[in-house]
């Protein structure tokens, strides 16, 4: 996984680049070259195989500052649900898991300098935004959680259904509604001293079904 967290309008077109080709175009690439493996070669003989595609709450909303993740990611869960409906012509099933999962990559994230920033409309929304991101990433499932329910996925005798993972509560409201409370949060240093709401984004459960 790859995240390059900036304002769309100064992050370049190779940074928004490389996230789309390292977290969507590196999984399709990958998909497609064992899905026969799988099962999706008839000529093989034996049980078919499943697919589990690592996604993320980017790819339910469109965060500030995370326009390219999201984009890529948003590009995986369609992808994977293309898979799907195609590949169960021949038994294969592709299931996605999103969800915040505490690893290193946040201590990689805090460790990146914004300064770049500095005098811009974007400097202290970007740092409340950054900041808020760190603690919910850290506050994250367990890496080993994440293992338990792919290895579940991957178990033959698993009876896996399609399913949702828990959202935060503003993925369910329109996306004007979004855009509102987003705004009104203490990122935007436009209504930063409103009433202080907390930036609506939180862990999702991932659940094996």
């Amino acid at each position: 996984m790859l995240s390059l967290s900036d304002p769309l309008l100064v992050q370049t077109v190779a940074n928004f680049r490389k996230q789309v080709e390292v977290n969507l175009v590196g999984m399709f690439a990958v998909t497609r070259a064992f899905a026969p493996l799988l099962g999706a070669d008839l000529a093989l003989a034996g049980p078919k195989g499943r697919i589990v595609n690592i996604s993320s709450v980017g790819g339910k909303i469109g965060p500030p500052f995370l326009g390219a993740y999201a984009a890529a990611k948003h590009g995986v869960e369609s992808f994977s649900e293309s898979f799907r409906r195609e590949l169960q012509l021949v038994g294969i099933d592709v299931i996605v898991g999103p969800g915040s999962v505490a690893t290193p990559i946040w201590d990689k994230a805090e460790a990146t300098s914004s300064d770049y920033l500095i005098g811009t409309i974007w400097e202290r929304p970007f740092r409340a935004f950054t900041d808020y991101l760190l603690k919910d990433g850290r506050e994250g499932l367990a890496p080993e959680r994440i293992g338990e329910v792919v290895r579940t996925a991957l178990t033959p005798e698993a009876d896996m259904k399609v399913a949702e993972t828990a959202k935060p509560s503003h993925a369910r409201l329109p996306s004007s509604d979004t855009d509102h409370v987003v705004g009104r949060s203490p990122t935007n240093s436009r209504t930063a001293g409103a009433a202080s709401l907390e930036l609506p984004i939180t862990p999702s459960a991932i659940k094996a079904v």
